[in-house]
């Protein structure tokens, strides 16, 4: 018959061997997967070193103790002493969080080429098996692909107001990868519906295509803009007015990305009036500022070719705050 003591330390050696499950799974995945079942292994193999340290010199008076608090139950000496051992073994890790993610971060350094094109960074298949995780690391798969959209939206402006052409390469990469990010987060959305879930995840799921869609539409624009810029070559160039008034309206649509990223990751209906609010004054600001250009037009202060490229940034510009109160409202939804 099992002894107490012999017991105690298959507890201490189950719990070193469930740090081998962590290890496989993180095999192939992201450089933080893998500092996480190192900090897992640690944090087990330091509370059995310590349990082993008082255990081994004790003897037969730590299982005592046991005994002592159980009285004589050998199933409630065996759970207690799993219990102490998880209780002690936090007590002695929360004080060291920082210096064992520092060692984490030294032995598990960042990945040198991290930004491939056809690359997930919170989505994997293993988490499948869990669709609330599957859907939070979706939520945030998500909202990544649209801070790269808005990246391009930025990139392309500068061009736009610069007269230059210094980004359009990192335009066309970033647009490569939203794209492939669409296909592969709507491929994922596809596996999660299949999954048994629940009626509102369900519900959010469906909303989340149109979302991913938005801001694919938005990537798209924002490759305009970066197109629009080229044509301000030799002498087409914009006034000093028309560059102001593009800036206006793009620090407005900046103002519109914020609230709508924030409406859709917080889930925060209460802000939809301020997004639907400055989508509208975009909107006057078009026609407002068409109308401003052409009179430059009439009055010899801009070139026809420059009213081209004028048009075209006002137009995809309020096409992109189109798109991101569509995001917004993508919410009501999923609340209903």
């Amino acid at each position: 018959m099992l002894d107490t003591m012999s017991a105690f330390y298959i507890v201490l050696g189950s719990n070193i061997g469930t740090c081998f499950t962590a290890v496989i799974a993180a095999i192939g995945t992201s450089t933080n997967s893998k500092r996480t079942a190192f900090i897992h292994v640690f944090y087990n193999l330091l509370g059995v070193l310590v349990f082993l340290i008082f255990m081994l010199p004790m003897g037969r008076n730590f299982e005592n103790i046991f005994i002592a608090i159980s009285g004589g139950n050998a199933g409630l000496q065996v759970a207690l002493f799993h219990l102490l051992f998880n209780v002690i073994s936090a007590i002695i890790f929360i004080p060291l969080i920082k210096q064992i993610v520092w060692a984490a971060e030294k032995l598990i350094p960042d990945k040198k080429v991290e930004s491939s094109v056809d690359k997930l960074r919170y989505l994997d298949e293993r988490i499948l098996n869990s669709p609330s995780i599957a859907i939070s690391q979706l939520l945030k798969e998500i909202v990544d692909m649209a801070h790269l959209s808005e990246t391009n939206m930025d990139l392309a402006m500068n061009d736009v107001i610069n007269a230059s052409d210094v980004n359009i390469e990192t335009v066309y990469k970033n647009e490569k990868k939203i794209n492939y990010l669409n296909k592969a987060i709507t491929n994922y959305l596809v596996k999660i519906s299949g999954l048994n879930i629940s009626k509102a995840d369900k519900t959010l799921i469906g909303s989340l295509y149109h979302v991913v869609s938005d801001i694919e539409r938005i990537g798209d624009h924002s490759e305009n803009l970066s197109e629009a810029a080229q044509g301000l070559t030799g002498d087409v160039c914009l006034s000093d007015e028309a560059k102001e008034e593009l800036m206006t309206m793009y620090q407005k649509v900046k103002l519109v990305f914020r609230d709508a990223l924030y409406v859709f990751d917080k889930r925060d209906l209460n802000m939809i009036k301020e997004v639907n609010r400055r989508e509208e004054e975009i909107d006057k600001m078009k026609k407002e500022l068409s109308d401003n250009h052409i009179k430059r037009l009439h009055n010899g202060v801009c070139a026809v070719e420059s009213g081209v490229v004028f048009y075209e940034v006002v137009t995809n510009l309020e096409r992109i705050a189109d798109h991101l109160t569509n995001i917004a409202f993508s919410i009501r939804e999923r609340k209903s």
